[in-house]
């Protein structure tokens, strides 16, 4: 039985890089984060992945290179937690709501508009916020760059 992801995203040959689940719960722990990564992965039907990002109103937690198996102590942590407040901020000012206020699907939309933006930027990187940086180091958007992003993916 295949899995709805709240986004895919997907490489320039179609092959899944990101999975990406959208909370709207805030103020939680990376320790939170984590366990709630072993418990997707441990009752879903979860497909090996480059990249994992969990995306909360105020924070995300990005994890690399995931296989079923998720005992392994590089799992217990993401490997960088960002505040996501100063990176979404304009999108919530558009909106005209605070990041507690947001429904599921209004996060969920905010995020694939994001990252789209991202992947699809032309702008030189090197001198982006320190979060953001952090963001292209992980080598999450080069390898989304020239693919696509599906919302509610069945993976």
């Amino acid at each position: 039985m295949k899995r709805i992801a709240d986004i895919a995203g997907y490489d320039k040959d179609n092959n899944l890089i990101l999975i990406v689940e959208v909370k709207t719960r805030e103020r939680m722990t990376s320790q939170w984060a984590s366990e709630l990564l072993r418990n997707i992965w441990a009752h879903e039907n979860m497909p090996k992945t480059k990249f994992f990002l969990l995306a909360l109103p105020d924070k995300l937690y990005l994890w690399k290179d995931l296989s079923k198996d998720l005992s392994n102590a590089e799992y217990e942590k993401p490997i960088f937690e960002l505040d996501s407040k100063p990176l979404l901020k304009d999108y919530y000012n558009n909106l005209h709501v605070k990041p507690e206020k947001l429904s599921h699907e209004s996060l969920e939309l905010i995020i694939l508009t994001w990252l789209n933006e991202l992947i699809n930027s032309r702008k030189d990187m090197s001198k982006a916020k320190k979060e953001l940086r952090r963001l292209f180091e992980s080598n999450l958007i080069d390898s989304l760059k020239n693919g696509h992003l599906e919302a509610e993916a069945y993976i």
